[in-house]
């Protein structure tokens, strides 16, 4: 007779383990999500923050200054910091001769656009731009490329100037 409450024992385990399974995966917690591409995240900081991360092969934060939105359009700009909040070590990077040459700037301009995901996690943001070190803005050049709105890149088609930061 204990096969009984074995069983029902067996059932409320199962129970209880599609209980959690579910609660976690409703969970709102950012995350980059390789399966779909490198470049999908919920949060676009973690993103570019990922991005730059990689490109620089050390632990990085950002220090967004610009966010500008416009619809599914999202820019963020701002300057890169190590872990610790210190100046970044660029002495082992592809950047070091840059900075050498006064050629360097520790800032990011990056370019997202907000899509939904085909995973059914929501709206995720894609990164299809991402400037670093540059001393000139890419802005422009994105803002054709992708007919992006003034109101998001500060870019009066008009005069041609850009109204940046």
């Amino acid at each position: 007779m204990t096969v009984i409450p074995n069983l029902l024992q067996a059932l409320v385990v199962v129970w209880l383990s599609t209980v959690l399974v579910a609660c976690v995966s409703d969970s709102p917690v950012p995350e980059i999500y390789p399966s779909d591409a490198a470049n999908i995240s919920t949060d676009p900081d973690l993103l570019v923050e990922t991005a730059l991360t990689n490109e620089l092969q050390q632990p990085l934060t950002l220090s967004v200054s610009t966010r500008r939105e416009d619809r599914d359009w999202l820019l963020l700009g701002g300057k890169v910091n190590s872990s610790d909040g210190s100046q970044v070590d660029y002495s082992n990077t592809q950047y070091q001769a840059a900075i050498k040459d006064g050629v360097f700037d520790n800032v990011f301009v990056a370019l997202l656009q907000r899509t939904v995901s085909t995973n059914n996690i929501g709206n995720v943001f894609e990164l299809l731009e991402l400037s670093f070190g540059s001393t000139d803005s890419p802005i422009g050049q994105w803002q054709e490329k992708y007919q992006l709105p003034d109101s998001l890149t500060g870019m009066d088609k008009a005069t041609e100037s850009l109204q940046w930061q």
